[in-house]
Parts: C-alpha cells; sequence; structure tokens
C-alpha cells in the first residue's frame, strides 16, 4: 500500500466531511422546516411529489425510498411519488405533473447545478397550489424572489462538487431522520 495515498484519502476525507458539517450546520433551520412540511402536509392527507433532473434523480430516488420505507424503523409508507419526464418530453423537470398533483401537495425539486426551466417548475407549482421544498445550490436572486414565504429553500453551499452531493444526500438523510423522529414521537 502507497502510504502517500492513503494520507491523501484521509485527509481529503476530513475536508469533504467539514465541507458537510458546515452545509448542514448552515441549513439545520430549512431542513426542519422541510421536515415539518412534509409531515403537517401528509398529516392533512397531501402527498409530496419528488422532481429532479438527471444528475440529482439518484437523491429523489433515496428520498423516495426513505419515505416509502422509513429511515428509523420499517414504518407504514408515506404518500410519495418520483417525477421523471416523459420519454417524448424535452425538459429536464417534468412537465405533466399537473395532472398528478391536488393543491396543498408538496413539490420536493433537487436542482444541484443548472437552473433553467426552474422558474417554469416554481410557477407552475404555485399555479397548482402547492407548497414547494427546493434543494439546490446557491439559487440566484431572479428565481429565490419567486418564492413564497410558505415555500421552503435548502440552499447548501459547498467549494467543490463532490462535497456538494455528500452535502446534499446528507440533507436528504436529515430531513427523513427528522420525519421518522416527529412521526414516530420521538421528537
Amino acid at each position: 500500500m502507497n502510504p502517500a495515498l492513503a494520507q491523501h484519502i484521509e485527509e481529503s476525507t476530513e475536508t469533504r466531511l467539514e465541507h458537510v458539517r458546515r452545509s448542514l450546520h448552515s441549513t439545520s433551520y430549512m431542513l426542519a422546516r422541510a421536515a415539518d412540511t412534509l409531515l403537517d402536509s401528509m398529516m392533512q392527507g397531501q402527498r409530496v411529489a419528488l422532481c429532479a433532473r438527471s444528475k440529482t434523480l439518484f437523491l429523489a430516488q433515496v428520498a423516495s425510498a426513505l419515505l416509502q420505507r422509513g429511515m428509523v424503523q420499517p414504518r407504514p409508507s408515506l404518500p410519495a411519488m418520483l417525477l421523471a419526464p416523459l420519454p417524448d418530453e424535452r425538459t429536464h423537470y417534468p412537465q405533466h405533473f399537473g395532472s398528478l398533483v391536488s393543491p396543498g401537495d408538496v413539490l420536493w425539486v433537487f436542482a444541484l447545478s443548472e437552473h433553467d426551466e426552474l422558474s417554469s417548475l416554481i410557477d407552475s407549482a404555485h399555479e397548482l397550489g402547492m407548497k414547494l421544498i427546493i434543494l439546490s445550490a446557491p439559487l440566484p436572486n431572479t428565481l429565490s424572489q419567486q418564492l413564497s414565504e410558505n415555500d421552503v429553500l435548502i440552499q447548501l453551499s459547498a467549494p467543490t462538487p463532490a462535497s456538494l452531493l455528500e452535502s446534499a444526500l446528507s440533507a436528504v438523510h436529515a430531513v427523513c431522520d427528522a420525519l421518522d423522529q416527529r412521526l414516530l414521537g420521538l421528537i
């Protein structure tokens, strides 16, 4: 084994973990708001639609699985659906979700990079009377100004793409863990 390589891995891991820690610490309030938004909506019989681009699809898949199965311990499935563009849609986000949702449902959007079409997605969700949770890298002011006070914007900041992805996955875990803690009456 190459000791220099092992040392490099150890140091870079520590650096990335520190980036994740800072990112989650700075967004802890919004992560808690996201968990509360999900819980409140589901307790009122609403659903969660998870919406991602191809680069963030795995985050939406993880969130969907955790909402379906539970993170802390097995529990009944929550009403969550994973949305993807139809094969003939030439868009990054699905445009057909309006036929699948109702007012009061939550649209959880995963947008870590390239924010094209996010503006129209926000407008569509508001027109449908949906609540929004957006997990993203910092958004341009024009996009963040489109959000209402009931929307939840979790903006992760990380210096590298790897740290951003790791922060995003940790944020998904934090929201789902907090939701399960509330559902199970542990918090």
